[in-house]
């Protein structure tokens, strides 16, 4: 499905959620190598980032998310590479990731891993996003 959506960057509307959605998979292995997947599907089309990256926030909004599926998505968010000169998307994943930092906060005890990887993304893409104009 992967190689379809690669070859066939036009077929997003239909292919992109479903090969999203598997980052939930019971499978362990699944899960992982969607998230590889989907960064190699970034490399080869670099213009699709800002839609990926969408479609994985629609996925980590979803209610009853598995945490493996978040874990997954939040792994695959982390790979994504952000340039200069593009901060729409560099907000964009700014947005998603304090969303789930405001609400990893609000269950505390069991998703201390991903507050970690949440505040290491922030340091990572805060370079990326315009100063503000005062």
């Amino acid at each position: 499905m992967a190689s379809l959506l690669s070859d066939r960057p036009e077929g997003e509307t239909i292919l992109l959620p479903v090969l999203v959605n598997k980052l939930g998979h019971p499978s362990n292995r699944v899960g992982a190598r969607v998230a590889h997947l989907l960064e190699n599907l970034l490399l080869k089309h670099m213009n699709m980032r800002q839609v990926v990256v969408e479609e994985v926030e629609r996925l980590l909004r979803r209610k009853n998310v598995p945490p493996r599926a978040r874990h997954y998505g939040l792994h695959f968010l982390t790979k994504v590479r952000l340039r200069v000169g593009e901060p729409q998307l560099a907000a964009k994943m700014i947005e998603i990731y304090l969303g789930i930092f405001n609400e990893v906060m609000g269950k505390w005890s069991s998703f201390f891993r991903m507050v970690r990887v949440v505040l290491m993304i922030f340091l990572k893409i805060q370079q990326f996003l315009e100063k503000p104009k005062f």
